[in-house]
Formats: C-alpha cells, structure tokens, sequence
C-alpha cells in the first residue's frame, strides 16, 4: 500500500486525514525527512501534507524550512500545504508556493475526502515520473533529470519553460544550454513529451475516452491531444492504446533522444 506522509500535524487533525483517505492508502505522521527517504526511494510515497494552519504549535518559518527541505529531497512528489484560510494567512499560500508547494487544502473550508482524492490522483502522475526515471537511468545528463521528471510530474498543470525552471530555481538559459550540449531536444519540446507520457498511461484505461483524457490534461478538446499525439508518436490515441499505452510511447520518447544525438 502507497504512504501518504504528515508532518507537523496534531492528533485530530492527522485523525481527520486517516478517515478521508480511509483504506486507500496509509496515512503516517513523520516528524523527519530522513524517516520517509527509504519509502521515497521505492516509489511508494503519494505526497507529503505539511500541517501550516495556525491550531499548529509550530512556527511558520519551521514549516517552510520544512517544505524547502522537503523540495530539496525529493523535488518531483507532490507537497500539499494544510492552511487556514483567512486574511491573515493569505501571504502564506503565495509563500508556500515558493517554498514548494505543490497543491493547498484549507482547513475548515475544503472538503477533505474531495481533497483527499485530488491528492490520490497525483499518484498516476507519480508512477509515470518514477518509470521514466529508470528509463532515463544513463541516457541523459543527471543535472538535467530533474526538468524532465519534473515536466511529467506537472504534466496537467500546462506547464511552460519559465514556470519550470522558477520551480526548479534553475535559470531556462542554463537549462537550454545544458540540454543543447547533450544534444537533446529543447525545453519545450521535453516539456510536450511529458504531457504525451502522461496522457499514454491515462488511455491505457479503456473506460477512458480521449475526451475525458483531454479534459482531464487540461487540453482544449480531444482534437487538440490527438493533434499532439499525431505531432509526437505519429500515430492515433486508438494506435496507442492498443499498442501498448505508456510503454509504447516511452519507447518513442527514448528513440526520439537518442537520435536527437545522431
């Protein structure tokens, strides 16, 4: 079973998160990095919620602290920031954000089993990231992983160049540069890899339609993936789904790097 980890959080509310998710997956207090790097490493973390609100004994700036560690050790799974929501706690989301938030969820105003399963879907974007990661194994620079995995991570979010490289507090000249020296494609086109990745895995369920799937992306329409599809795999989302959804397109998308480099 996936681990959903807690930190900073008091017994109701960590009581409160265990009833939202329920048997879906299991909910655990950390009160260390260092605690959750074995699960991490494994592929069995969701996310990580850090308990902000202000009912928590602990000051701001060791939550953000926090985050920013957090961010750090593991820069590509989801960090959910548990607030308040009120004036005086507005400028913590923006901060939060720039420490390294992923996602908020507003004590006393969102509903957590809705919440809960916004959360949950994180994880097929996880497991596309952890797969493309042992794909990537050797094949390109390691300063560079963490843009793609990154761009597959975020995949849903419309990501741009800018908005990557803010997040990665790299600068996009360097990114480009580095990536213009391996001989791989430019940012935006990883960054377009990412989205078609994640939407291979999303249509390997049948009960998907490519409608749902663009929704779901965040794409104008269905005509609007399949022209992404087409531009990138040469192929229909039919073709793919049946060839084999995201290992199919995983082997294009490796191809694709190694004859960047020819």
């Amino acid at each position: 079973m996936k681990t959903l980890a807690v930190f900073l959080s008091d017994d109701l509310t960590l009581r409160r998160f265990n009833n939202a998710f329920g048997l879906r997956c299991e909910v655990r207090s950390f009160s260390c990095i260092n605690d959750v790097k074995s699960i991490a490493s494994k592929g069995a973390l969701i996310a990580s919620i850090v308990d902000m609100s202000a009912k928590n004994d602990i000051s701001q700036q060791q939550s953000f602290d926090l985050i920013t560690k957090l961010y750090s050790a593991h820069p590509v799974i989801p960090i959910i920031g548990y607030v308040d929501f009120s004036p005086e706690r507005a400028r913590d989301i923006v901060a939060a954000a720039h420490a390294g938030v992923t996602d908020v969820v507003l004590r006393d105003v969102d509903n957590l089993e809705i919440a809960a399963t916004r959360i949950l879907e994180m994880e097929t974007s996880s497991n596309v990231t952890w797969r493309v990661s042992d794909a990537l194994d050797g094949k390109i620079p390691e300063q560079l992983k963490e843009f793609f995995l990154y761009s597959i991570q975020n995949a849903k979010n419309l990501v741009t160049v800018d908005l990557a490289a803010k997040r990665l507090r790299r600068n996009r000249k360097t990114i480009s540069n580095w990536l213009s020296a391996a001989d791989l494609p430019p940012p935006y086109k990883i960054i377009g890899w990412g989205r078609v990745l994640l939407a291979a895995k999303l249509l390997e369920d049948n009960r998907r339609s490519i409608e749902n799937v663009a929704r779901e992306m965040n794409f104008v329409n269905g005509t609007a993936l399949r022209a992404m599809i087409k531009r990138y795999l040469e192929m229909t989302p039919d073709d793919l789904r049946q060839g084999g959804g995201l290992e199919l397109a995983l082997e294009k998308f490796i191809l694709a790097l190694d004859r960047q480099k020819i």
